[in-house]
């Protein structure tokens, strides 16, 4: 693993609000109950990796949200000032819905032994950033 250069050596710490996503921090930043606490999560976040379930528990959405737009070339102040954000359209399968955010996963695993799901390709949008999430029927 590759480490930045402000830090000696790395400390995964699970994210307590997401599915098992890993940060790196300097370890010398925290005591002894804070790294106890976040390798509790590391173990924790592992184990809700899998959803258990069937894929039909989780609606096939639509997310229309917006996304900053970023412009490194040079131009006019009245130029920089008329600039929007961009529109996206993100689709897959909705995982969870909070005043926070919304997450999606596009593709996913069925274990053959327990049936548990894995994800992948997942996007956490805020939700302040959300505009419309619609589900997608078939008929």
């Amino acid at each position: 693993m590759e480490l930045l250069g402000f830090l000696q050596q790395p400390l995964l710490l699970g994210g307590a609000k997401d599915l098992g996503s890993l940060v790196e921090v300097g370890w010398q930043s925290l005591n002894k109950k804070q790294m106890a606490r976040y390798s509790r999560q590391v173990f924790m976040n592992k184990k809700k990796q899998k959803l258990h379930g069937n894929i039909n528990d989780y609606p096939l959405v639509e997310v229309k949200w917006l996304d900053c737009l970023a412009d490194n070339s040079w131009m006019s102040i009245d130029k920089a000032a008329r600039l929007e954000p961009a529109v996206a359209y993100s689709v897959g399968y909705k995982l969870l819905q909070t005043k926070s955010k919304v997450t999606i996963f596009a593709d996913y695993t069925i274990d053959p032994e327990d049936q548990s799901i894995t994800v992948g390709n997942t996007n956490t949008i805020p939700a302040a950033w959300v505009q419309e999430v619609t589900e997608i029927t078939f008929k």
